[in-house]
């Protein structure tokens, strides 16, 4: 099979605005693609309480616990790896001025050279307000996954009713709903 200069050209085309809208709707793509992947995992969870002769109405907020106490201990663990790396940061900062000064002979003529004290002026409140900016978008991403997620849980028992209307012919709706049954199986295990 040949590709045409024409055909191939479209498809760069084609690609190239693909990634475009992307990239640029990327705000509200990341928390959606977070959101189904935590979707599918607290149901694979519930099927999983559920074969364990868990109570649907207990699997759910047990399933809820579960992710929350994962999540907690991967910000536990990042928050004391963070604390520990900015304790070893004043013997970074020595180390790196050695460096310097021992590759560069007239790094002492640098008035930046000294590092502590460039961190500690000039520099402290705009990475304090950087901080603070990539805090205040988490909290809205993990809101936004919140949201996401509410909605994905509330339609869940009407979502392959809502599929099977969007396709055409009776024999692309089974063959689709077969596949839909497929993946969901494959992500679950």
């Amino acid at each position: 099979m040949k590709i045409s200069d024409r055909g191939l050209a479209n498809g760069l085309v084609s690609a190239a605005v693909v990634l475009g809208l992307l990239n640029y709707g990327r705000p509200l793509l990341v928390p959606l693609i977070f959101a189904l992947l935590l979707w599918a995992i607290l149901n694979a969870l519930t099927d999983m309480l559920q074969r364990w002769n868990f109570p649907v109405w207990l699997a759910w907020p047990v399933a809820f616990v579960m992710i929350g106490a994962a999540l907690y201990f991967v910000a536990l663990v990042l928050a004391n790896e963070a604390a520990g790396l900015a304790a070893q940061i004043p013997s970074y900062l020595a180390k790196l001025e050695r460096m310097l000064v021992g590759w560069v002979p007239f790094a002492r003529l640098i008035p930046a050279g000294d590092f502590e004290a460039l961190l500690k002026a000039s520099y402290l409140p705009a990475m304090l307000g950087q901080a603070a900016t990539s805090v205040g978008d988490t909290l809205i991403e993990l809101g936004l996954v919140a949201i996401y997620v509410g909605f994905l849980l509330a339609e869940q028992r009407h979502l392959p009713a809502k599929l099977t209307r969007l396709k055409g012919s009776p024999a692309v709706q089974d063959k689709s709903e077969h596949v839909v049954h497929a993946i969901g199986r494959q992500i679950r295990w």
